[in-house]
């Protein structure tokens, strides 16, 4: 019993694996015990670069949809403030007045059926 008691080794906690991490520990293991952790540390960070260019791309998409919208908006303000002034009386009268229409002098009257 006493064999068993002296030969257990318990594993290697996280604070364990960090610190040899950080002593160079990990350094003396052989190259293809490291080789899945460096793959994994390799696709972590090329996912990470990925992520940001995404995210800069979407940044950029959303600052020219903005300006378009501001564009369209000052546009649409600029439109409805010209329809607004053609469609004064006054306006209407000077366009159809080289159709030959002109304004009624007369009241206008309604008409009974019987």
């Amino acid at each position: 019993m006493k064999d068993l008691k002296h030969t257990y080794q318990p594993k290697k906690g996280f604070q364990n694996g960090l610190s040899d991490l950080l002593s160079g520990k990990v350094l003396e293991k052989g190259l293809f015990e490291l080789l899945p952790f460096s793959l994994y540390i390799c696709l972590l960070i090329v996912f990470y670069i990925n992520n940001s260019y995404l995210a800069e791309g979407y940044v950029r998409t959303i600052s020219s949809l903005e300006r378009e919208l501001k564009d369209l908006r000052s546009e649409y303000i600029t439109t409805k403030s010209l329809l607004m002034f053609q469609s004064k009386q006054t306006e209407v009268q000077s366009l159809v007045a080289s159709q030959g229409l002109q304004q009624s002098d007369s009241q206008p009257f309604i008409i009974h059926a019987n």
